[in-house]
């Protein structure tokens, strides 16, 4: 197999505690990325300044300023922003790829994390998205995980080369477009990454239930995950969620529509033959 080209980007705010040991394990990669291109949403504390340590011209800083002292966009459609302005830098300045890669801010990655993935997607040409998992967690084998996720540029340009906006399936979208075009999602339990703060930690599990409601997430499947997620984030976290999914729905986005209506009608059919087997 040819070098691929692999382009990372991350979205970061307040990571100055972790964000030099992410970068240092993409650079460090056995397939190290051609860029780490790093949007960094207004941080107050010294993340830019940490970032601009790096001296490789492939690290690349794109800076919010606006966006000092403003509140945290997790949880909400506007998280969608940061991570489209690094896609359009890519668009912008014509920067050639093959794979996009989107990363936390708080990732350490195995060594060999992006040349697995690579290996495992070009073995494959209906795999269009790939991840390992977080280490000591659980992964569903026919999805990916947000960190850590792989795409082929084929699919992306497809999808459009930037998630969509405003919707709240900004994230998540690509995984079940994906599946409704017949190609395959793959998610590896063998190969991941360690995460230096507890998964879905800083997670408001109010507004997530929400959002899982208006974009169609069935209550059983919702339920299902509430209770999976006792053991890794503790049951009022879990009791958040579902109170959050049982408030009156918020609204849906048009950029969703398709989607939604996929997930209403199919996901728990497919949870259920996924269980079965």
């Amino acid at each position: 197999m040819s070098k691929q080209k692999v382009l990372v980007v991350i979205s970061a705010r307040n990571e100055e505690k972790y964000i030099a040991d992410t970068i240092t394990s993409l650079l460090t990669q056995t397939l190290p990325p051609e860029k780490i291109i790093i949007v960094d949403d207004g941080s107050t504390d010294q993340t830019v300044k940490v970032v601009r340590q790096f001296k490789e011209k492939k690290v690349v800083l794109l800076e919010r300023k606006e966006r000092v002292g403003a509140p945290s966009l997790l949880g909400t459609p506007l998280m969608a922003l940061p991570f489209n302005i690094g896609f359009e830098y890519i668009q912008q300045k014509k920067i050639d790829y093959d794979y996009i890669m989107i990363s936390g801010a708080d990732c350490i990655y195995d060594r060999k994390y992006i040349e697995t993935i690579v290996k495992r997607l070009e073995k494959n040409e209906r795999v269009v998205i790939a991840s390992g998992c977080q280490h000591g967690e659980e992964i569903n084998r026919d999805h990916a995980r947000g960190a850590g996720r792989i795409i082929k540029k084929q699919f992306w340009e497809l999808y459009g080369a930037k998630y969509p906006f405003p919707s709240f399936l900004w994230e998540s979208g690509i995984i079940f477009k994906a599946q409704m075009l017949g190609y395959e999602v793959k998610g590896y339990t063998d190969i991941g990454y360690h995460s230096q703060r507890v998964s879905s930690s800083n997670i408001d599990m109010i507004r997530y239930g929400r959002m899982l409601r208006a974009i169609g997430y069935p209550f059983l499947v919702v339920l299902g995950r509430a209770v999976r997620g006792i053991k890794r984030f503790g049951a009022k976290q879990a009791i958040r969620l579902i109170a959050g999914y049982l408030e009156t729905p918020q609204q849906q986005f048009e950029a969703d529509k398709e989607i939604s209506e996929f997930l209403s009608k199919n996901y728990l059919k497919q949870k259920i033959r996924h269980f079965i087997k």
